[in-house]
């Protein structure tokens, strides 16, 4: 009897110890993060290559939205008016909506500078998924002059107070 418990606890033991094992490789991890040089993102047939000819202290914002998250939606609209009033700061702004009337509309709902907005058709927006890791959610990226991301997911006060201390 000893001895099949013994037994059965060497078996519940080594199973413990490979579960744990797996638990390491279901583990989130970002593939972008602040100070990685942000990669180029290729929109309506325009390489957009970040730090390739900006000048120094000017930063640029990446934002990342689709129509149908609110959220990300209300964001990019919120840092879009404020970038506005930053000298220093430009926007980069790409829509992964599917449909370009739905894209459409939003731009002229939410106000949004038809100059410095994309979409994104379908190959595109796979690239762009993979390369800036969205698949856990829509972002936004401050890029300094060198291309290198400082910043990720700022709010518009944070980016504000970044913005006047720069």
């Amino acid at each position: 009897m000893t001895k099949n418990v013994r037994w059965f606890f060497v078996v519940l033991i080594s199973i413990s110890l490979f579960s744990f094992s797996l638990e390491g490789d279901n583990t989130k991890t970002e593939k972008l993060r602040v100070g990685d040089k942000a990669p180029m993102a290729e929109v309506q047939k325009t390489k957009l290559l970040f730090g390739s000819k900006a000048e120094k202290g000017t930063y640029t914002l990446l934002s990342f939205w689709v129509s149908y998250d609110g959220a990300s939606r209300m964001q990019n609209a919120a840092l879009s008016h404020a970038v506005a009033t930053l000298p220093q700061l430009s926007m980069v702004s790409i829509s992964l909506d599917q449909y370009a009337s739905v894209y459409n509309a939003v731009v002229k709902q939410d106000r949004l500078d038809t100059h410095t907005c994309y979409r994104a058709d379908n190959s595109e927006s796979e690239s762009l998924f993979r390369n800036y890791d969205l698949k856990n959610g829509f972002a936004t990226y401050l890029i300094d002059h060198e291309g290198t991301i400082v910043a990720k997911n700022m709010a518009v006060k944070e980016l504000i107070a970044f913005m006047k201390q720069a």
